[in-house]
């Protein structure tokens, strides 16, 4: 069995990966003339980001990373029973979350715009004059060009208290989105990042994403997004063991045992939070077609 990745030992490791993709930002002084210039406070948070979106895949990589992962709640409820088998859940361990993990724990410096870098991905700002589709997105990626643009909405609705957003979502199933998650699903549309894994959108938040069928679960951003949110928030709920071979489906089953302890708890997992469904959420998805992905 690979050795499990731990965030304290994250860095250390990447350092020697001496060909890893890392991630760069237009700002600094070599961006300034660019377009899609991110301001020093932009960058910061960035990165803080960017750290937290490497500790999700970490403790996605570890999670998975166990016996019998594959046949958890959390692995059946995103990724789906007809998906339920070792070399899937492995393939998805190495090629998906190690590879968003080894992006390092920040960035690594400024670039003058988006195509500057053959060998980084590379994350620039944008306004709705820039990146029309930040009308409407928190996030733009672009799986030709290798570059993610981060939008208005990123900065002003995304949530920062990581710890508050953790312990809601295992309390309640309350989701209040977090940069980290809004990076992590965007580096799974790039097939420089994941390779055959690229992911498309199907379908965003919980109570679309968990009814999908399974080919579209283990295709759809979001789901990536939130295996990692339930492993992180949700370890022990998440770690539970479905039993394949019972009468009920297994998808239920899964379901509800990702619930149990929370205040509002559901078998179906359609009706968590706000009144209205999940497209009216605080910190969540303002509309719900609003484009995650362009490509």
């Amino acid at each position: 069995m690979a050795a499990q990745r731990h965030v304290i030992l994250a860095l250390l490791t990447f350092l020697v990966q001496a060909n890893a993709l890392e991630i760069n930002v237009v700002g600094g002084k070599t961006g300034l003339e660019s377009d899609f210039y991110c301001s020093r406070s932009e960058v910061s948070r960035i990165d803080d980001d960017i750290y937290w979106m490497q500790a999700l895949s970490a403790s996605a990589y570890n999670f998975l990373d166990k016996k019998d992962s594959e046949t958890t709640a959390a692995y059946v409820a995103w990724f789906g029973a007809d998906n339920a088998y070792r070399t899937r859940a492995e393939s998805i361990m190495t090629d998906v979350y190690d590879s968003i993990w080894s992006l390092g724990s920040k960035s690594t410096a400024y670039v003058a715009d988006l195509d500057s870098s053959s060998d980084a991905i590379v994350i620039g700002c944008a306004d709705t004059h820039t990146e029309p589709l930040c009308r409407t997105s928190k996030a733009v990626a672009s799986d030709a060009n290798g570059y993610i643009l981060l939008c208005p909405r990123y900065f002003s609705g995304a949530n920062t208290d990581y710890s508050t957003a953790f312990t809601y979502w295992r309390s309640s199933r309350t989701h209040y989105i977090t940069g980290a998650e809004v990076l992590l699903h965007e580096m799974t549309h790039l097939s420089d990042v994941v390779g055959s894994w690229k992911t498309t959108d199907h379908a965003y938040e919980e109570n679309q994403c968990l009814i999908l069928d399974d080919d579209e679960l283990i295709e759809n951003a979001d789901n990536f997004m939130f295996f990692a949110l339930e492993v992180r928030a949700n370890r022990d709920n998440a770690a539970k063991q479905v039993d394949m071979d019972a009468s009920e489906r297994a998808y239920k089953i899964a379901r509800r045992l990702l619930t149990e302890g929370s205040a509002t708890g559901s078998t179906s997992g359609v009706t968590y939070g706000s009144t209205g469904g999940w497209n009216y959420y605080q910190s969540g998805y303002p509309y719900w077609r609003g484009p995650w992905c362009y490509t």
